[in-house]
């Protein structure tokens, strides 16, 4: 419309264009390494969020390389009125009773293939996490009295349990030995298995005082407990220990 006859009768023509998205779908995770867990069940975690507004939910799921180390993290959902706050992630460390050094694991963020109506994010793998989880446990034997055993020649018993800090790799044999002239032992070896709850349950070891018909006073030694044999290298080079024993003279 225009007041000048010049221009009033003529037509416009339209002149194409677009208009270019400078938006990208994709997901944000920080940090992406070095997170710390712990198999006393320590957590660490990390933030997720996303670079554009979805036209639809986007649920960000999570998989875990090593689930023996941690927990997998539960999904998180984001709709399109907050897009733009990040949503925390917490990674729960396990424990495997094991002694097998700090572990690392990997977690990898993908979008739901089916849950996701945002053509830009459905069903796509954003990126990875890394993290360790730290071993808690030490090999050993534990021996549950090291001293105040108290036989006589009379033959009165006492006792003392063993029983293995963490499960080995492979089934271990303890060896006692002791001063046979003055006590006996109910078991000359203790094996302690990898697999169920063997390792972890204490194994008993009885005492009976010796008589020697000799009038030489209470007499005091050690009873030797120490491993013998095992393919895992960390119980096989563990160092003896020893259970202090008196037997009391009744000459």
């Amino acid at each position: 419309m225009s007041t000048d006859a010049d221009y009033a009768g003529l037509t416009i023509t339209p002149i194409p264009g677009t208009t270019l998205d400078d938006e990208t779908a994709g997901v944000i995770l920080a940090p992406t390494t070095g997170l710390v867990t712990n198999e006393n069940g320590a957590t660490a975690s990390f933030k997720v969020s996303l670079q554009s507004r979805p036209t639809g939910n986007v649920v960000v799921s999570f998989a875990v390389n090593n689930a023996a180390e941690v927990e997998t993290p539960a999904p998180v959902t984001f709709m399109p009125a907050e897009w733009n706050v990040a949503k925390n992630v917490t990674v729960k460390g396990k424990n495997d009773d094991v002694a097998d050094g700090n572990q690392g694991f990997i977690i990898t963020a993908s979008s739901d293939a089916v849950a996701d109506t945002d053509a830009g994010y459905k069903g796509k793998t954003w990126g990875t996490v890394s993290g360790t989880n730290q071993d808690d446990e030490t090999p050993n034997f534990t021996i549950s009295r090291t001293k105040g055993l108290v036989t006589s020649e009379t033959g009165t018993k006492d006792t003392f349990t063993v029983v293995l800090a963490s499960r080995p790799k492979a089934n271990v044999t303890i060896t006692l030995s002791g001063n046979t002239a003055e006590g006996t032992l109910s078991v000359a070896t203790l094996t302690f298995t990898k697999d169920g709850d063997n390792w972890k349950t204490p194994q008993t070891v009885e005492v009976t005082g010796v008589d020697d018909a000799v009038k030489d006073g209470s007499q005091s030694y050690l009873i030797l407990v120490s491993p013998a044999t095992s393919a895992d290298p960390d119980y096989a080079a563990r160092p003896p220990q020893s259970v202090e024993v008196t037997n009391t003279d009744n000459d």
